[in-house]
C-alpha cells in the first residue's frame, strides 16, 4: 500500500513538471539560439474621470524628456501640461489665442527635441510652435503644402520627418529641413477619396519610427516589409518576415460597429476587408529594438508584437496589454482609453531577461 502511494505521488510530480514545462515553453519564445522575456512593472498612472481637472485627459499626445518629465497635449481641452517624474502637475505651456506662442487647436504632435525645445503642432494656424524649456515662446515654422499631418518627428539636426496628406489627395513620407524644403522622399501614393458615407475599415497605411541617432524605420502595411534609412536618407536594409494574414472575424466587425455606432445611425456604411493589413504600428526603444505591432490577439484582446534588433534579426514575440507610445530610459509609456472617453497615462519599468 505504501509503495502504491509513493508511486502515485511520483506520477503526480512528474505530471506537474511536464505541465509546467509545457506552460513555460509556450510563454517564452526561443529565437536565434536563446530565449528572451520582457518584464514590465507599472510605476505610474495619471488620469481618470475622478481626478482633479489638471489630471483629466481626453484625446492626448505625449512625450517625455531625459529627466522623465511628462508633456501632455490635449486636443479636446486645447492645452499643454507638464508633469514631473512623480506625476505632479508643474504648469501649462502656451494658451489659446492668435498671438506669438499662442495656439488655436493643438493636435497630432508634441516632441521634446534634443535641444530641450518643446514643439507642438497647431492645427488651427497650421504651424509648428517652439517653446523654451521654461515654456516661453521661441519661434514657429509653417510646413507649407502639408494639409493633414498624420505623424512627425524632429531629428537631432532639426529636420522634420513627416507622414501627411496633401493636394491632390495623397499619402506621403518625406524628410524636410527646418525651412521645410524637401530633403528626401521615402513614400508617395495618390489616394482615392471615396464620396458619400462609406468607411473603409483597417486599410493599409504608413507607420514609422525614428531612433535616437536619427535612423528611420518605416513601412507601408500592405506588406510585412520595413525599410531602414540612415541619417543622410540612404536605405541600408530591409526587414521582412513571413506572416499569415489575420482574418477579419465576426467579433472584429462587431467591435468596429460599436466604435462607429453614432456614424452608422447617421447613415454610414462600414466596408470590411477579408483580412487585416500586415502590421498595425512600429515603435523603437532606446536600445534600437524594433517593435512591430501585429493584428494577432489573445482571448483578452491584447496584441502580439514582433521584436527585431537593429540589424533586422528576429528576436522574439511579446504580448502587451497596451500599445506602446514611447520607449525611453528603460521605461515604456502608454495611453489607455476609458469607456467614458477619458485617457489614462501609464508608465512601466522595462527589463529584458534571457
Amino acid at each position: 500500500m505504501r509503495t502504491r502511494i509513493i508511486s502515485i505521488i511520483i506520477a503526480i510530480s512528474l505530471l506537474i513538471v511536464l505541465v509546467t514545462f509545457i506552460f513555460i515553453s509556450r510563454c517564452s519564445i526561443k529565437s536565434n539560439g536563446y530565449e528572451q522575456k520582457l518584464i514590465i512593472k507599472e510605476e505610474l498612472s495619471l488620469g481618470g474621470r475622478e481626478e482633479h481637472e489638471n489630471y483629466l485627459f481626453t484625446k492626448i499626445r505625449i512625450d517625455v524628456d531625459s529627466e522623465q518629465n511628462l508633456y501632455v497635449l490635449d486636443e479636446r481641452l486645447k492645452n499643454i501640461r507638464i508633469f514631473d517624474k512623480e506625476g505632479q502637475f508643474v504648469r501649462f505651456i502656451g494658451r489659446i489665442g492668435q498671438g506669438p506662442g499662442e495656439y488655436q487647436s493643438p493636435a497630432f504632435f508634441i516632441q521634446i527635441t534634443s535641444k530641450r525645445e518643446v514643439v507642438i503642432y497647431d492645427r488651427g494656424s497650421r504651424n509648428f510652435i517652439y517653446y523654451y524649456p521654461d515654456g516661453n515662446f521661441l519661434k514657429q515654422i509653417n510646413p507649407g503644402k502639408i494639409l493633414i499631418l498624420l505623424n512627425a518627428r524632429i531629428d537631432n539636426e532639426g529636420n522634420f520627418i513627416c507622414s501627411y496628406s496633401s493636394a491632390p489627395p495623397s499619402l506621403e513620407l518625406r524628410k524636410f529641413n527646418s525651412e521645410f524644403q524637401v530633403l528626401n522622399t521615402f513614400f508617395y501614393r495618390q489616394e482615392d477619396i471615396g464620396y458619400g458615407y462609406d468607411l473603409e475599415i483597417e486599410q493599409p497605411t504608413l507607420y514609422f519610427a525614428v531612433t535616437q541617432d536619427d535612423y528611420l524605420i518605416w513601412g507601408y502595411s500592405e506588406k510585412y516589409e520595413l525599410q531602414v534609412i540612415d541619417a543622410k536618407g540612404k536605405p541600408i536594409r530591409m526587414i521582412t518576415k513571413q506572416h499569415k494574414p489575420v482574418r477579419f472575424s465576426g467579433r472584429d466587425k462587431e467591435e468596429y460597429k460599436k466604435i462607429y455606432e453614432r456614424m452608422i445611425k447617421k447613415g454610414a456604411t462600414l466596408k470590411f476587408p477579408s483580412h487585416f493589413p500586415a502590421f498595425a504600428d512600429i515603435s523603437v526603444d532606446d536600445n534600437n529594438r524594433i517593435f512591430v505591432m501585429t493584428y494577432k490577439r489573445n482571448r483578452e484582446g491584447n496584441y502580439y508584437y514582433d521584436v527585431f534588433d537593429f540589424e533586422g534579426n528576429y528576436l522574439t514575440r511579446v504580448l502587451l496589454p497596451f500599445k506602446p507610445v514611447i520607449w525611453k530610459n528603460n521605461k515604456v509609456y502608454a495611453i489607455n482609453r476609458t469607456e467614458d472617453g477619458y485617457s489614462i497615462i501609464k508608465r512601466y519599468a522595462v527589463e529584458w531577461k534571457p
